[in-house]
C-alpha cells in the first residue's frame, strides 16, 4: 500500500489519516494501538504502564484538563475537542519506539490534530536516557512533531522542565513525575 500521509500538519491533518504517519498499512492495525484501561498483560512492564496512565487521560476530563493546560495546551479545555492515546508506536527503525502518544483533535465528523506528542515512560529505578529522547525528538520532528512528554520517579519543579537537555533547541521537552501524577488526581 502506498504512505498518502508522512508527516502531521497542525489543523490540517484529520487523525484518520494518522495512521499512515507511523506506516501502518490500515487503520485497524493503528487502532490496535490505542491505549486500554484494562491491557493484557504486566503492570509491572512500561506499555502496561504506560496503556493504564494514557486511557485514564481519555477517560477523566478534569484529569486531561489538569495536567495539559499546565505545559500549555489551553485548548483541551474547548468543548469540540477531543483527545486519543496510543501505545507502542513503530518507527523505520527498530531503536526507536516511543511508550505512547497523545493527540489533541478538534472536529466531530472528521477530527482535525491541533496538537501531538511522544511519551516516553519509566517505572521503577529506571531514569530517562538522553540519548534515547534524542532519537525520539529526531523521529518526532521527521513526522510533524515537535513535543515529547516524559513520565518517571525523577523530579522537577515544573512539567515544563526536564530532568536532561536535548540538542535540538527547538523541541519541546517537558516533564512529569509519577508522584506530581498522583497529587494531581
Amino acid at each position: 500500500m502506498k504512505i498518502k500521509k508522512s508527516k502531521i500538519t497542525y489543523k490540517n491533518t484529520n487523525l484518520e489519516d494518522l495512521y499512515q504517519v507511523f506506516r501502518y498499512s490500515t487503520s485497524m492495525e493503528f487502532e490496535y494501538r490505542r491505549a486500554r484501561l484494562f491491557p493484557s498483560g504486566n503492570t509491572d512492564n512500561e506499555v502496561s504502564t504506560t496503556s493504564i496512565f494514557l486511557s485514564t487521560l481519555t477517560a477523566v476530563k478534569e484529569y486531561q484538563e489538569a495536567l495539559l493546560s499546565q505545559i500549555g495546551i489551553k485548548q483541551i479545555c474547548n468543548k469540540n475537542v477531543s483527545l486519543h492515546t496510543y501505545t507502542e508506536l513503530r518507527s523505520d527503525s527498530k531503536d526507536d519506539r516511543p511508550d505512547g502518544l497523545i493527540v489533541v483533535t478538534s472536529g466531530k465528523s472528521k477530527p482535525i490534530i491541533e496538537w501531538v506528542c511522544f511519551v516516553e515512560v519509566k517505572i521503577g529505578r529506571n531514569t530517562i536516557d538522553e540519548t534515547q529522547i534524542d532519537r525520539y525528538a529526531t523521529f518526532a520532528r521527521n513526522i510533524g512533531i515537535d513535543s515529547i512528554i516524559t513520565v518517571s520517579n525523577d523530579l522537577v519543579t515544573s512539567p515544563m522542565q526536564s530532568p536532561i537537555k536535548l540538542k535540538k533547541r527547538s523541541f519541546k521537552l517537558f516533564h512529569w513525575s509519577w508522584t506530581f501524577l498522583q497529587v494531581t488526581a
